[in-house]
């Protein structure tokens, strides 16, 4: 999951390819692609800025400024981001509650087109993304036998996987 935390910003498109791909698509891709494409630099200036705010202190951004910048050369600088507080707590946790969300990105574009026939375009971006993502990630747990292998909390003086007493089995705690 933590390869598609990042911000999904500033799109242009988003392609959907079902089923097994050869190398030329994705590389031996067995279950298909989605190709996301970001918003290109612009020749004109553009732009536009939003802003959406929800409950639990849900507060995101996302905007963009295109345009030319030099002869042939047109630069694009988009920003994302993302806030907001924790819908539920959890008590074994020991304060420290899931689900808060502090995310900040940028991506600065510049396209080169010196010919008609020719063009190149580099991109920079940046991301920092400081996420709880849920209840067992604070806490050690083991699926429960008794209970249709539902999750459970390790006791915090039983050592169920012979690590140590309240342990998960890679011996955190």
């Amino acid at each position: 999951m933590g390869a598609i935390a990042g911000q999904m910003d500033d799109l242009s498109q988003v392609g959907v390819r079902r089923g097994r791909k050869g190398t030329k698509v994705a590389g031996n891709a067995t279950g298909g692609v989605i190709q996301v494409t970001s918003a290109k630099p612009t020749d004109y200036l553009s732009g536009y800025l939003q802003a959406t705010g929800g409950s639990f202190g849900e507060i995101n951004t996302e905007g963009a400024i295109s345009g030319p910048v030099a002869d042939h050369l047109d630069m694009r600088l988009s920003v994302a981001t993302n806030y907001g507080n924790a819908w539920l707590t959890n008590t074994l946790a020991h304060g420290k509650d899931p689900m808060n969300e502090n995310a900040q990105a940028a991506r600065l574009q510049a396209l080169y087109k010196p010919t008609e026939d020719f063009s190149l375009r580099v991109i920079a971006r940046a991301a920092k993304q400081n996420s709880r993502s849920g209840f067992y990630s604070e806490l050690a747990s083991y699926q429960d036998p008794t209970n249709h292998l539902l999750g459970r909390a390790v006791p915090g003086n039983v050592d169920i996987f012979g690590t140590c007493a309240g342990c998960d089995m890679a011996g955190y705690k």
